[in-house]
């Protein structure tokens, strides 16, 4: 599933077992989005960090595939053409 889907991050997302302030844990339960947004990320990235952990260790695993477009971006790069 993807970030809004059912079963999805925002659906699935538990602030209170977030590091964060109880004011950041409201605005989370209030709207699930606030966990990526600028205005709690500049202050505390941990409760972004953490949610993201899962994906971020199962990319060495290959459980997550790049996909066409990250292979484009990866030729544009070697041929440095992204500037």
């Amino acid at each position: 599933p993807d970030f809004r889907s059912p079963g999805g991050m925002y659906d699935t997302l538990k602030p209170e077992l977030l590091t964060a302030s109880e004011t950041q844990r409201r605005m989370m339960k209030r709207d699930p989005t606030a966990v990526v947004s600028k205005e709690i990320f500049q202050v505390n990235p941990l409760p972004y960090l953490e949610l993201r952990r899962p994906f971020i260790l199962n990319i060495n695993k290959g459980k997550w595939l790049p996909t066409l477009t990250h292979h484009f971006l990866g030729l544009l790069d070697e041929h440095q053409l992204l500037t």
